[in-house]
């Protein structure tokens, strides 16, 4: 019976111990959770899938491929539910020695606001030229930066990490908007993705917007912060050239105006040229943000006469004329060539003259002397 309650103390006293140790741990971890505003969570990205919301939980991820592999286990991870995460996402399952991905895999930030796709056969490279196994997305609480001149920041700013990896050919970075949130007098079309490069935003081309998803994508082949943004469109023309301004029917007038991108976004525009009052050609250019770019046209007028030219609100024209009625020109030129030679070689020829000398004989006829009037008789 001794034996008995020895053996129960010790059990008991053991059980103590290790609920202890347990509560100890868990109020730590706790205590932890409270006072952390990011957390880190390993994620392993499940290949041809879109992770659900936060790499993991208990939603079935939705296939980006008509077939996914049904071996493939669900990808595994907690998320921590802080107001500011880091997610990473391992990609050794999906990458070679080369760091080309055997098959497109899609990684979003905890929002889900930010997604970035790698697409099959991209190559993926860190710094040191190593294979990128891993990809870390972190929503920053606040900008380091401000934003470009004239611009909003319609989006929370992503730093995507390891910095100094590239891809080949570029990856797509994908940024959701709430229409709402748009600034007064700005619209969808002044939407797109700005990326922090060295000490400057940079607008990355081409900026697509999704009207239906309320996304904007955009390529990109290295990392570094990026965020969406909202910026005016500033396209102007200038500089019409029209030359020559005089011409004949049949002959080519070359019209000539620069459009240019004063704006941050890449911007299009449609460059209309008008002639007498109607369209005769038109031109779809797009300039990336400070860039500009001269258009040039041609038309070949067939009658005389005024024409005004105008593109956009710039003014200008031409005049055409009737050529000159060449033959009958020809024909009085050569007529008055013809009696300026006559004149010259007939008219003022000096007359001859006859002389006559007296002998003991008689008259001997000396022959003609120019000029003496006498004739020989």
């Amino acid at each position: 019976m001794v034996k008995i309650r020895r053996y129960t103390l010790v059990i008991f006293l053991v059980t103590a111990l290790f609920c202890g140790l347990f509560a100890s741990s868990f109020a730590d971890t706790v205590k932890g959770g409270l006072e952390t505003t990011t957390a880190t969570v390993l994620v392993t990205a499940r290949p041809d899938y879109t992770m659900p919301p936060g790499g993991g939980g208990d939603e079935d991820p939705t296939p980006t491929s008509p077939e996914p592999p049904p071996e493939l286990p669900e990808p595994p991870g907690t998320v921590i539910d802080a107001p500011f995460v880091t997610i990473c996402y391992v990609y050794s399952e999906v990458v070679n020695s080369s760091g080309v991905f055997a098959t497109g895999v899609m990684s979003k930030s905890r929002d889900q606001n930010c997604g970035l796709l790698i697409p099959i056969n991209t190559i993926g490279l860190t710094q040191d030229g190593m294979p990128l196994c891993e990809v870390c997305i972190t929503r920053l609480a606040q900008s380091p930066f401000a934003p470009p001149t004239c611009c909003n920041l319609l989006s929370s700013v992503y730093d995507i990490t390891p910095e100094g990896t590239t891809f080949n050919p570029p990856v797509v970075i994908t940024l959701t908007y709430n229409p709402s949130a748009l600034p007064e007098g700005y619209n969808e079309e002044n939407l797109g993705i700005a990326t922090w490069y060295g000490e400057k935003w940079v607008a990355l081309h081409p900026s697509t917007v999704d009207l239906v998803n309320h996304t904007v994508s955009a390529p990109v082949s290295h990392f570094t912060h990026f965020a969406l943004v909202s910026c005016p469109t500033s396209l102007s023309l200038h500089d019409l050239t029209i030359n020559p301004e005089t011409v004949r029917p049949g002959e080519t007038v070359d019209i000539g105006v620069t459009a240019a991108n004063t704006g941050f976004l890449t911007a299009s525009v449609e460059v209309t040229l008008q002639i007498d009052g109607q369209v005769v050609a038109s031109r779809n250019i797009t300039l990336s943000g400070g860039d500009s770019e001269t258009v040039s046209f041609e038309t070949v007028p067939d009658e005389a006469g005024v024409y005004p030219v105008a593109i956009g609100s710039l003014n200008g024209s031409f005049r055409v004329k009737n050529a000159p009625p060449w033959l009958m020109i020809g024909i009085i030129i050569a007529v008055l060539a013809a009696l300026l030679l006559y004149f010259i070689f007939f008219r003022r020829q000096p007359p001859k003259t006859l002389l006559v000398v007296a002998g003991d004989t008689g008259f001997r006829n000396m022959g003609i002397v120019p000029g003496s009037g006498v004739k020989r008789g």
